[in-house]
Order: structure tokens, then sequence, then C-alpha cells
């Protein structure tokens, strides 16, 4: 039997992190340094470029790429453009994550779920990066045949929104796919099997110079182009027979905070991020 330490440093992950806020450049760098163990490609998205940043990137990953991109399609555009610039053969893994940040406070509802703030996404979304025990359990979930995206359990869902689903089964149709399960991560925080986004390569940006497709149609975010997205990449894990599946099951203490902010949510409106 091949030890497990000898089967990790024979892997290889490709770590996105869009930095839009950049003042969140610390936070992120120490749970990336979980990983400090693992052998990782780490691409820096930001929307301006800055010394300091930069700096303090090369200091942490001396090797980390940083590509200034536009500022639009919030963090999936972002994504997009580093998984048309790698070859996904080269990788094991995938690990997209972005500087989530929603500047109101207190509690608001969203579809049947909440949302607490945008940290609190934020931190329940990168689970998986929490501690290096975290990421080991993440791996190891992975390994199985049936799995293939992992994120935290309150944000798996399959609640689509009218104005997402018909341009969401466009974009699948042209992968070549079926449309299976519609699963996806609110989000999109996530660690996956590198393979299972290759399909996303066939489709063309250009959409999203088209500023049409950018427009936000309700309070919701519904319709614009980065929301379509942000179901197609669970519904392309689902539709390569696949599953997304949590990396924690609900505590005693998220039930009972998640029973007072629906109490608390029927007096709040939505607040976007």
């Amino acid at each position: 039997m091949i030890p497990i330490l000898t089967i990790w440093s024979c892997m290889k992950i490709l770590v996105h992190l869009h930095l839009y806020y950049q003042n969140m450049l610390d936070e992120m760098i120490a749970l990336l340094q979980n990983i400090d163990n693992y052998n990782y490609d780490l691409y820096v998205t930001i929307v301006k470029e800055d010394f300091e940043i930069v700096k303090k990137l090369k200091l942490f990953r001396s090797n980390a790429k940083i590509i200034i991109v536009e500022n639009k399609g919030f963090d999936v555009f972002p994504f997009l453009i580093v998984l048309n610039a790698v070859n996904l053969q080269d990788y094991d893994y995938v690990i997209k994550m972005h500087t989530k940040r929603n500047m109101s406070k207190g509690v608001v509802l969203h579809g049947k779920y909440y949302i607490a703030s945008g940290s609190y996404w934020r931190e329940k979304l990168l689970c998986f990066l929490e501690s290096e025990e975290c990421f080991k359990t993440a791996i190891e979930l992975l390994r199985n045949d049936s799995v293939g995206m992992i994120s935290h359990y309150k944000l798996i869902d399959d609640e689509i929104g009218e104005c997402n689903e018909s341009r969401a089964l466009e974009l699948l149709k042209e992968t070549g796919l079926p449309s299976l399960d519609k699963k996806f991560v609110m989000g999109t925080m996530f660690i996956c099997k590198a393979e299972l986004l290759n399909p996303l390569k066939s489709l063309k940006l250009r959409e999203f110079e088209n500023s049409d497709s950018l427009k936000i149609i309700n309070s919701k975010r519904d319709g614009s182009l980065a929301h379509v997205y942000e179901r197609l990449f669970g519904w392309i894990i689902c539709a390569q027979n696949k599953k997304i599946i949590p990396l924690y099951h609900p505590s005693i203490k998220d039930k009972i905070l998640n029973y007072l902010i629906v109490k608390i949510s029927k007096y709040k409106k939505y607040i976007v991020r």
C-alpha cells in the first residue's frame, strides 16, 4: 500500500484567488498557509495593480502568478480567464477562492437560506482551508471516485432562479454534457477535481464583453452572466456523474443560529453581495 504522504506529494493543485478587496490579502494568506505541505500553483487576479500587494504575494509565494483583469463578472470572469490560461491536465484539484464581502451588517434572507455577512459566507465556503486537518479530510473525500466538488453544507443548493435556468441550460448544452442534478455552490468557493472543469474551456468568454449579459435583473442578482455561471460550475460536475458534497454536517450551534436568523430575516430585505 502506498503511504498517503507519498500520494499527496505527487498531487498538484491549482489555486485561484480573486483578490478584489486587496486589504483582505493577509486573511487569504493565512488560509493558504494551511496547505503549505502540498504542491500547488497560485494564480491571483486583481483589478488594479498595487506594488505592495504584489510584493507581499511574492514574499509569500515567489512563483505566484498575478494577473490584472477588468472589473467585470465578479469573481467568475477572472476564474474563467485563469482556467483558459492553464492546462487542467497538469492538476489534480482546483481551489477557487475570493474575497467575498458584504458591506451590510446584520442578517438578511436569501431564498430559503440566509446571508449573515460576506465574511460569514467566506468562512463557511472556505471551510476546507480552515486547518491542515480540514484540508486533509477534503482531499480524502475527493479521492472517492463518485465525489467531484466539496464546499460547506449550508451553501450547496439547487435553487436555480428562473432568470438563470434557460441560459445555464444553453451553456451546458454547448459543452455537450447532459442536464442531470442541478446542485451548485452558492458563493462560488470550492475545491473540485480539475478534470471536471475542462468543459468550461469550450465556452467562449466573449459574452463577458457584452454589457447586457452582465446586467442584474432583480435584487437577487439573477440573470447576470456571473450568476448563470455560478450554477453552471456545479451543473457540469453533476453532468459528469459526480457528486457535490459537504465537508461539514450541521452542528448544534449552526442549527440554533439558523433558527434565529430565519426568524429575524422576516423583517429584512434582500441585500446583494
